[in-house]
């Protein structure tokens, strides 16, 4: 009996181990920067999506739940990793369904113009779903998993790599992961070289064993399901090709009955702009993302009647998201801005900001638009009539650091990162990053409380 109690408490130990060392190896990325749409799946309460959007990066990249919720208070969820293929598509939308129950399923057809991919995508598709019957499938159909499935099944042979690379999320759970709704922003521009005409090609492949396949799993997963089924091609510049195999494609859905939405063919409706709504020639920035997404939530509540969740506290996460995501979006407007009355004038309006303002040099040398700025900050305008460093909130307009505060002063912002004025007030750093670049005049720099980020800096002199 000993001798069973401690082998049974050694398999324990070794396996209570495992589970630890798992929890820091696993895989957390399919956006990249430690985004994951499957972790934020998994953190969402059971049967709160009502419509969920599935596809690779073209989905994350034009499909904003954040602006669903804000414009018709429609719970939406992307189930979009980057790169991801067919069989991956249909086995986390299998996923999603042990637990939610959307009223509607919008799939981008992507994914049948491609087979093979990067393994850096693979390994975000394979490893980041949990262990399971559906994790089992989507490996074993996969085609570019042969010949390791077993590395992909197990994960361990693929994740213990990864020791080199940790980072503080793979101890710490990024937040945005807890409440994000599968959306990536970004708000870079690059104007994209179009070919007017090729989204109108007559060409057309005919539909793949393979793709009419996928489809027919779709259609039937949906059918169990008691969902509408959407497909969409979102804006993107393509080869022709690819259009002839959509075209294939498109033809098969229309016999079946499933809606098909071309957004290349709305891009004048849209107002999308190819100069400045592209990140890439191959997807939308936020601003894109931003006039497909107000379209999508009017077609979907129109179509679907689709219910308005706002006010209801459980659905806390859309609201969380949507607030994170404001504080994003002011980040990129505060970055495009150039006077500093503008700026100041927009962060006075603004909740949830931690400020630091700097006056270094001679005080009196500021110009008088950067002191009438300051004073639309700081409830006491004296404070800069000479030199030092104030920390404030905004919206109460709360000094919690004085200018002429002569001791050290940290402020915890979040674990790992702490906000540090030096004693004299000369030195200021956020975590690691040191603020401000040493020369007279005035610095503002913003911390948001709803991202724990530094998300603006600026030197005015």
């Amino acid at each position: 009996m000993r001798r069973v109690i401690t082998i049974t408490g050694f398999l324990l130990l070794t396996l209570g181990m495992l589970a630890a060392a798992y929890r820091v190896l696993s895989w957390k990325d399919t956006m990249g920067d430690y985004l994951s749409s499957a972790q934020m799946l998994y953190e969402t309460d059971r049967d709160r999506v009502d419509a969920l959007f599935v596809g690779s990066s073209h989905v994350y990249a034009a499909i904003n739940p954040d602006v669903i919720w804000r414009e018709e208070g429609i719970a939406g969820f992307d189930m979009a990793i980057s790169g991801q293929d067919a069989t991956a598509a249909y086995y986390y939308t299998k996923e999603a369904f042990k637990r939610q129950s959307p009223r509607v399923v919008v799939v981008d057809l992507l994914a049948t113009t491609f087979t093979e991919g990067l393994d850096g995508n693979t390994y975000r598709s394979m490893l980041s779903m949990r262990s399971g019957i559906n994790q089992a499938s989507m490996v074993m159909a996969d085609e570019n998993t042969a010949g390791r499935l077993a590395e992909y099944l197990l994960k361990w042979p693929i994740i213990h790599t990864r020791y080199r690379e940790l980072g503080v999320y793979d101890f710490v759970t990024n937040p945005y992961n807890r409440f994000g709704r599968g959306y990536c922003y970004r708000f870079t521009s690059e104007e994209v070289k179009h070919t007017p005409g090729l989204e109108d090609l007559p060409d057309t492949e005919p539909v793949s064993d393979r793709n009419r396949a996928w489809v027919d799993d779709f259609v039937a997963l949906a059918d169990r399901k008691g969902c509408a089924l959407v497909t969409t091609i979102l804006p993107h510049e393509m080869k022709p090709e690819e259009k002839a195999v959509y075209n294939g494609v498109v033809a098969y859905l229309q016999e079946k009955g499933v809606p098909v939405i071309d957004f290349n063919h709305m891009v004048a409706d849209l107002d999308l702009s190819y100069e400045e709504d592209f990140m890439d020639p191959g997807h939308l920035n936020y601003f894109g993302g931003e006039k497909l997404s107000r379209w999508l939530s009017a077609y979907l509540r129109e179509r679907y009647g689709l219910a308005d969740h706002r006010g209801d506290p459980a659905y806390a996460d859309w609201d969380q998201s949507l607030s994170y995501a404001e504080h994003l979006i002011l980040s990129n407007d505060l970055n495009c801005m150039e006077r500093v009355g503008t700026i100041c004038s927009r962060l006075a309006k603004e909740q949830d900001l931690l400020l630091v303002l700097q006056v270094s040099g001679e005080g009196g040398n500021l110009t008088e638009e950067q002191r009438q700025a300051a004073d639309l900050l700081m409830p006491e305008p004296s404070f800069f009539d000479g030199t030092g460093t104030a920390v404030l909130e905004t919206g109460s307009r709360t000094v919690i650091r004085n200018p002429g505060t002569t001791k050290p002063f940290d402020l915890d912002i979040c674990p790992g990162t702490v906000l540090r004025v030096s004693a004299d007030g000369s030195t200021v750093s956020v975590g690691d990053h040191t603020l401000f670049d040493g020369a007279d005049g005035l610095h503002i720099a913003a911390i948001s409380r709803r991202t724990n980020d530094l998300i603006f800096e600026r030197t005015f002199n």
